[in-house]
């Protein structure tokens, strides 16, 4: 099963794009995604999905470790291919982020990630799009498969 998260440029994404369609600095390229176990808040009812951040640099998990439990802070980072990038519109995109059945199956405390946010980084290490979603359950039985669906 394929979902489509849309995500929310972010504040660093937004100054650089401006300067890379008018080729004042070259493009990093998108080289990775990274997903996490932050992303959430639990308003007393159980845990729902926070929204996008755009001010953020890198995975909420990772920015406000503070904000979650010991065993919600585990993130992992995968490359993205040049095939795994399209351009839907001159202003918008789509990356594919697929974990495979052996990728990300251990939050590093003997449980399954629980997944909630993405984010997607150019070459640079700069956070160019973040985006929060439903839960996901990472297990060894199932392939996971998101698209990023990005507007500059």
């Amino acid at each position: 099963m394929s979902v489509t998260i849309p995500a929310v440029v972010t504040d660093v994404g937004r100054a650089k794009w401006p300067k890379i369609l008018m080729g004042q600095v070259p493009f990093s390229g998108i080289a990775a995604f990274r997903v996490g176990e932050g992303g959430w808040i639990d308003p007393g009812t159980g845990a729902v999905r926070r929204m996008p951040d755009a001010t953020l640099t890198n995975l909420d998990c990772i920015v406000n470790p503070s904000r979650y439990p010991v065993t919600g802070r585990a993130w992992a980072e995968f490359a993205v291919g040049a095939g795994d990038f399209t351009f839907v519109a001159p202003s918008s995109a789509k990356v594919r982020c697929f974990l495979d059945f052996g990728d990300f199956n251990d939050d590093g405390f003997g449980n399954f990630p629980e997944i909630w946010e993405i984010a997607i980084f150019d070459s640079d290490g700069d956070m160019l799009a973040y985006g929060t979603f439903p839960k996901q359950i990472k297990d060894p039985t199932k392939e996971i498969e998101n698209f990023v669906s990005i507007s500059f």
